[in-house]
């Protein structure tokens, strides 16, 4: 796959509301990934520029590339807002990329229709440890976590697939985005992505 560059939309909307959006767009122009991440950062601008009241807003949004072969493009955005001077509120937008896929691959297409099941107890006993230090989850969490399991909220690394869960889902707001990985050898549904 060809370079990717980091393009910024930045502006302000009256008085009030700034952003500025660092999203990726392939060098050779590859339009279902350069098309999705333009849309996904046009969205956020116009959220950004619909922001009632009175008090100033920010929305900035960074991208992470976290896998790049002949492949998978594989990333996210994790895009951060603020009201005020209240607390900066995360969460992430991730798409991975195959060869010639008119837009981002789904889990179950990735893994099979039933994808949940063997990932499951994999993401369960990561979670455990996770929430073993400093920041504990809600009591309950276990109910919840495979619940929110959802077909988009993944990525691919070099290490394994990462699976994250919303913030304040599982954990108080400063446990930020819980995020799993399951290395690719640790589940024969993923062995096929190493």
């Amino acid at each position: 796959m060809e370079e990717l560059q980091v393009r910024v939309l930045e502006g302000r909307w009256g008085p009030q509301v700034e952003y500025a959006l660092r999203y990726p767009q392939s060098a050779g122009g590859r339009s279902a990934f350069d098309r999705f991440w333009r849309q996904t950062v046009q969205r956020l601008q116009r959220q950004a520029c619909r922001e009632p009241g009175r008090f100033p807003t920010a929305i900035a949004a960074e991208w992470q590339e976290t896998r790049r072969d002949s492949l998978f493009c594989s990333g996210f955005l994790d895009v951060s807002r603020r009201v005020g001077h209240g607390d900066w509120t995360l969460w992430r937008i991730s798409a991975t990329f195959g060869p010639g896929t008119g837009g981002p691959i789904l889990l179950r297409q990735l893994l099979g229709p039933d994808w949940q099941r063997p990932l499951h107890r994999p993401v369960l006993q990561r979670l455990e440890q996770a929430a073993e230090g400093e920041t504990p989850f809600f009591r309950g969490w276990q109910r919840r976590a495979g619940t929110l399991l959802a077909d988009g909220r993944y990525y691919l690394t070099d290490q394994g697939l990462c699976l994250w869960f919303p913030q304040e889902t599982l954990g108080p707001k400063n446990a930020g985005l819980p995020t799993v990985i399951l290395p690719y050898d640790s589940l024969d549904i993923l062995r096929r992505l190493c």
